[in-house]
C-alpha cells in the first residue's frame, strides 16, 4: 500500500471514531482492501440481522471520494477506478451465454435436476426436447439472480456465501404470504463460459407474474446486483431466457436456452 493510500485510511479510521454511530454500524464487518493499480477497492458487507437500524447512514469525504454508507444490507466503504470493472459489453456476453444448473426442481413425485444450455441454432444435437421440462418450469415465469460478486467484480468465498444465505432468508420471507402453488423458489446455479460458477436462486411465479417480476427486481438491487434472468416458455415451446439489467445497463440480452442433461 503506497504512502496516499495509508494517509486516507488513517483519515478515514479518524473519522470513524469521530462518529461513533458509524463505528457501530460498521462493527463485526468483513473488509476486502485490494490493491488495483492506483487505486483500491474496499468493501464492506454485514449481516443485515446484525444492524439495529433500518435507516441508511450515508456520509462523503469529498478530498478523498470515499462514500462512507451503511445500510440494512450492507455496509460499504468504496474507492474504486471504473476502469475495473468490467464493460457492459463483456457482461451482456457473460450472462448470455451462462448455462444454468437447478439441482433439485420440484416435480409432482419429487425432484429433478436439470442442466440448461444455450440453443445453438446451427446445430440438431439437443440432448432434451420441450415435454421434457418439468411441469413447474412450463407453467410459470422464471426468475434467476442470486448475491455473488455484485456488478461482476470477484469477492471473496468467504462473502459471497454469506451473502448467498442473506438473500435465501429475504427469499423466503418475501414469498412466505403467496401459497406454494403461486410461488416457489430452489436454488441453482450459472457456469460461465471460463468455467467459474455463482450461486443463486429461482423463482417461479405460475400467477402474480409482475409481482414476482418487481420482487426479484428489486432483492437484485439490495444486493447489487447487475441483471436478473427471466425465463418465459413461448407458445411455441421454447424456453425464452431475458437478461433483464438492473443496475448494469445495457446488459439486457434473449436466448433460448435447452435442456442438456436431465436427472431424476
Amino acid at each position: 500500500m503506497n504512502c496516499t493510500r495509508s494517509h486516507r485510511l488513517h483519515r478515514l479510521q479518524s473519522r470513524l471514531q469521530r462518529r461513533p454511530h458509524m463505528t457501530t454500524a460498521l462493527f463485526a464487518t468483513t473488509l476486502l482492501v485490494a490493491a488495483r493499480g492506483n487505486t483500491a477497492f474496499i468493501s464492506a458487507l454485514t449481516n443485515q440481522r446484525e444492524l439495529n437500524s433500518s435507516t441508511a447512514i450515508c456520509d462523503s469525504d469529498t478530498n478523498t471520494d470515499i462514500n462512507l454508507c451503511t445500510s440494512t444490507n450492507k455496509a460499504s466503504l468504496s474507492m474504486e477506478n471504473s476502469s475495473s470493472m468490467k464493460s457492459a459489453q463483456d457482461l451482456q456476453i457473460q450472462w448470455a451465454g451462462g448455462r444454468d444448473v437447478w439441482p433439485r426442481v420440484p416435480t409432482e413425485n419429487g425432484f429433478v435436476s436439470v442442466q440448461t444450455k444455450v440453443q445453438d441454432h446451427d446445430s440438431d444435437n439437443v440432448a432434451g426436447s420441450t415435454s421434457d421440462w418439468p411441469t413447474i418450469v412450463k407453467e410459470s415465469t422464471l426468475f434467476g439472480f442470486g448475491a455473488y460478486n455484485p456488478r461482476g467484480q470477484t469477492l471473496p468465498d468467504d462473502i459471497n456465501r454469506k451473502q448467498h444465505d442473506l438473500l435465501k432468508q429475504d427469499v423466503e420471507e418475501s414469498l412466505e404470504k403467496y401459497p406454494q402453488f403461486v410461488a416457489q423458489f430452489w436454488e441453482g446455479s450459472s457456469i460461465w463460459e471460463d468455467s467459474s460458477s455463482e450461486k443463486g436462486f429461482i423463482l417461479a411465479f405460475r400467477e402474480e407474474k409482475e409481482r414476482g417480476l418487481q420482487l426479484s427486481i428489486d432483492l437484485a438491487r439490495r444486493y447489487n446486483q447487475g441483471a436478473i434472468y427471466k425465463f418465459t416458455m413461448e407458445e411455441d415451446c421454447r424456453l425464452m431466457r431475458d437478461t433483464v439489467a438492473v443496475l448494469d445497463k445495457g446488459t439486457d440480452a434473449k436466448v433460448e436456452v435447452v435442456i442438456d442433461a436431465l436427472l431424476d
